[in-house]
Formats: structure tokens, sequence, C-alpha cells
């Protein structure tokens, strides 16, 4: 999964930052990291400038950062930023997208774009990144369908196996129906354990939480009580068709973390 990273960036002060983070935290010595900016055309007859003048920039920003990982590139394009970045993400076959995000940001209409996973690392209100290693403490959000489930892990597994000191798997149990409220519960906690035998082999250690209410009500609390270092969710892809099934529950865990977050195609 980590074979080729993407990293759209803004050219703020902040850039190096961010790129050096995912250099230290999630690339491997076989990775390669392509930076990618894109200037609005709306700037008309100045975009040329724009474009060179971020060619610089990033001639620059690839010059500091090869003193940590010898395989970085970069790339600067005139369009629309999502258009152009999903564009770029195909021909040049990459494997991950990498967004640095602050609070006010909202990625997913480029993740929606992008039939990838993608990798959502926070940057807090005081500019900083997190510190925490990234598989400290894992949790897993799954849905407990099957199908999806083994699509996530096999993903997941591709790049975690043997990385997190903790996995914690997470499910809500909705209680539509009260009188089938009991059943329900047990039923998910036997297809938890299943899951969490299936993760033993990993290394670290494994649990589960299971809660039971609204997901979207129940699960952000959780999610502060438990504290991950990153949260893995799988996003629906039906064929070609990704991200378009980005669920609430999704968005509203997305927006709660305060980790990094790790949306893999399920």
């Amino acid at each position: 999964m980590l074979r080729r990273v993407l990293h759209p960036i803004d050219l703020s002060p902040q850039s190096q930052e961010g790129a050096m983070w995912i250099l230290n935290t999630v690339a491997t010595p076989r990775s390669s990291l392509l930076l990618v900016h894109v200037v609005n055309p709306e700037a008309g007859l100045n975009t040329p400038n724009l474009v060179r003048d971020a060619e610089e920039h990033m001639a620059l920003l690839e010059e500091a950062l090869r003193s940590t990982h010898d395989n970085v590139s970069s790339l600067v394009l005139a369009g629309d930023d999502e258009e152009s970045v999903a564009e770029v993400a195909h021909t040049e076959k990459c494997s991950l997208v990498a967004h640095v995000v602050s609070s006010e940001d909202d990625p997913l209409p480029l993740v929606r774009g992008i039939p990838l996973p993608h990798l959502l690392i926070p940057r807090g209100d005081d500019g900083s990144l997190p510190e925490s290693p990234l598989f400290a403490k894992m949790v897993i959000a799954t849905d407990l369908s099957p199908d999806r489930t083994d699509a996530m892990l096999e993903a997941l597994r591709r790049v975690a196996e043997g990385q997190a000191d903790q996995t914690v798997l997470l499910h809500a149990v909705p209680l539509d129906d009260p009188s089938a409220a009991e059943d329900l519960i047990m039923a998910a906690d036997e297809a938890l354990q299943a899951v969490k035998e299936s993760l033993t082999s990993w290394g670290g250690t494994v649990s589960t939480h299971l809660v039971s209410g609204d997901p979207e009500e129940e699960l952000p609390a959780v999610l502060e009580e438990l504290a991950p270092t990153l949260l893995v969710l799988g996003l629906s892809r039906h064929g070609e068709m990704w991200g378009l099934l980005v669920g609430s529950t999704a968005e509203v865990l997305i927006g709660a973390a305060k980790c990094p977050v790790l949306l893999l195609p399920a």
C-alpha cells in the first residue's frame, strides 16, 4: 500500500513539516513520495508565473526532504484541485493519498474523487502534528459486514501487520428494535470475537469494544475515551463508485477523531 504516496500540498510554511511527518511516520525505505500542488487557473494571464514560482518552491522542498528520503518528487499543475489530484493519483499509480488537514478543512470531496486508501493527518489548532507513533494504538471501526470487513482487513494487513502495539475492534449495535437487542448484541459480540481471532497473528494485543445505541451518538464519545493513535475506517465502494457511499457515521467519526484516520476501500 505504501509503494507510492501522493501528498497534496498548498505551499504554506507548514508544507515541509507535513511532508517530513509523512516520510518519518508513514513511508518505508521502498516508498516514494510525490508532492502535488495545483494552481487555480482563475489567476488568468498570471497563471504561468504562479506555476513557475510554485515549481521553484517545490524544487527547494524536494531538496530539503531528500536529506531524509531519496525517493521524493514533485509536480505542479494548473486546473481544478480535486480533478487534477485525482488524475495524478491514477496516472502515477499511487497507492495512498496522505492529506494534512486542519479543523476547518473538508477532505471528503477529494476522498470521494480518488478510489484509493487515504490517510487524514490532523493539524492541531496550534499547528502541531501528531506526535505518538502511528500504530501505537489502532482502533478499527467495523460494521461487521463480512465482505466489507474482510476487504478492509486485507488492505490493512498489508500496511499494519506487525506494526500495532494495541488493536481495538470497535462496533456499535443500533437498538432500533429493543425486543431484539439481546440477540443482536450476542451476535455482534460473536462476530467481533471471530475477527479478533483473525488478527492475533498480526502481533501486539487485540481487544474488542462493543457499544449499543445510535452509532453517530455513541461512537464519538467512545473514540475519545479510547484515545487511539490511528482510527481505521472502511468506506463502501461498488465497482468504480467509491466514496459516494461515505456514510454519515463515517463522516461523524472523521470529524470527531483527534488522531490520523486511515480510510480504506471496502
